[in-house]
């Protein structure tokens, strides 16, 4: 399989989940509209945005539950934790960052006393203004802190969790 070409990679991870189920549907209407007006043809459009409406709310990426409202009281939170921190940036629209998400907590369930996760929207505060502060390009983009709140390294697009297991369970 031909990969997209690079202009059109960011746009389309960044908004695979409004770029995908659009085409779809964009389709259907035609296929409907070509051969008439049916009002089975209708419902079955309707069906369909209404079944991607659904898998998007269940798998998009979602940011850490009881969040500070600004980045100062996150990274004094981050500071007082004593642990490693992963700065996980997504964007609501992003596929892959839904794909990560599930190995992120288990690995923060494996490592309680050493390692925190936050998944932060680049959409709303405070992951907004952390983004910029990171000079964030894309999403997802994961930076991982030492327990103190320094930089130790940022990854964009793709995430080594293994190298990330490494550095926390040194």
């Amino acid at each position: 399989m031909q990969r997209l070409p690079r202009w059109l990679i960011i746009p389309f991870n960044h908004y695979a989940f409004i770029f995908v189920p659009a085409g779809a549907i964009f389709a259907a209407i035609l296929l409907v509209l070509m051969g008439g007006s049916v009002p089975l043809g209708w419902t079955i459009i309707a069906l369909t945005a209404v079944g991607f409406s659904v898998v998007w709310l269940k798998f998009h990426a979602r940011e850490t539950a009881g969040l500070p409202d600004n980045a100062p009281d996150l990274l004094r939170e981050i500071e007082r934790s004593g642990k490693y921190t992963l700065l996980a940036f997504e964007s609501e629209f992003c596929l892959a960052s839904t794909t990560v998400g599930q190995r992120l907590a288990n690995l923060e369930a494996e490592n309680p006393n050493r390692f925190r996760l936050y998944s932060l929207s680049v959409l709303k505060n405070p992951g907004k203004v952390l983004f910029e502060r990171y000079k964030g390009r894309v999403t997802p983009t994961y930076v991982l802190l030492n327990p103190q709140g320094e930089l130790m390294m940022e990854w964009p697009m793709v995430l080594p969790i293994e190298r990330v297991l490494y550095t926390v369970q040194q």
